[in-house]
């Protein structure tokens, strides 16, 4: 695997930490993690470097249903809320250290 899952409770909340690249490979070990988390749940994607197109467009989903995304690199963002509308996004160069999605 390219990525590692890091669950943290704080409080109610269960954190999802996610690093590395997050590819489809991954899909089902990352959704029996956010299933096991339940809500409210938090993405925390501070060291994401990469995901494809089919798991940036499940995190929008998931956001979309009310999880929480904090972390995501400007870049990261930006290709999340691409997915939405399943266009890629042009130019720009992964960074991290971005604001909550």
């Amino acid at each position: 695997m390219t990525f590692k899952l890091q669950v943290v409770h704080q409080g109610a909340t269960s954190v999802l930490k996610i690093d590395g690249a997050l590819t489809r490979e991954g899909r089902t070990e990352f959704l029996h993690a956010v299933q096991a988390c339940g809500k409210p749940l938090q993405l925390d994607l501070t060291d994401l470097r990469s995901a494809d197109e089919e798991m940036l467009h499940i995190i929008w989903e998931l956001r979309e249903g009310g999880r929480t995304i904090v972390g995501a690199s400007p870049y990261i963002a930006m290709c999340i809320e691409a997915s939405s509308t399943g266009q890629a996004p042009t130019g720009g160069t992964p960074r991290s250290g971005g604001p909550a999605v």
